[in-house]
């Protein structure tokens, strides 16, 4: 079961190593496994507590009433004597805490298909990589700027881009 301080100690990874797909792309179908069914573990103990509060409420409120049986009272009174039973008030706090659970295990299912797509277009981009002839490899790699001395020698760059400019025009 989901709790957490397991939450907070899981040292979970969802950083991805381009170097090693292979293995990533076997990590990803664990760590999919792992979240899904922990968000679905964590969502089915939220709706237990949260019948568990519903039938408290019920039976402090049938108690309350017995209670002033030969009284007059207004239901405003019964609901806040109900809201302030010590009972009901711990299992609040367990139902907000099974909520949060389930909301944090639900997003972490999101953020391991985000990392399925960061999968996806890392091995595109390698497949690109691998099968370009050397003119393309040279397009997909980042343009290193001349420099001289850390300073950037900016007519070559714009050298560089008028003749990129001339390209397209014809």
């Amino acid at each position: 079961m989901c709790s957490i301080q397991n939450l907070m100690t899981d040292k979970i990874s969802l950083s991805v190593d381009p170097d090693d797909l292979e293995r990533e792309w076997e990590r990803q179908a664990d760590l999919s496994t792992e979240w899904a069914v922990r968000a679905a573990d964590s969502h089915r103990k939220f709706q237990h507590l949260e019948a568990r509060y519903k039938l408290l409420i019920a039976q402090k409120s049938k108690e309350i009433r017995a209670q002033y049986a030969d009284k007059k009272t207004t239901e405003k009174l019964i609901e806040n004597e109900v809201v302030c039973c010590p009972d009901v008030v711990q299992l609040r706090q367990e139902m907000i805490e099974a909520e949060y659970l389930a909301d944090l295990s639900k997003q972490m299912v999101f953020s391991v298909a985000n990392r399925k797509s960061v999968l996806i277009n890392l091995t595109e981009f390698n497949m690109r990589r691998y099968y370009a002839d050397p003119k393309n490899q040279q397009q997909l790699e980042p343009p290193e700027a001349d420099t001289d001395e850390g300073h950037i020698d900016r007519s070559s760059i714009v050298s560089r881009n008028r003749n990129r400019t001339r390209k397209r025009r014809r």
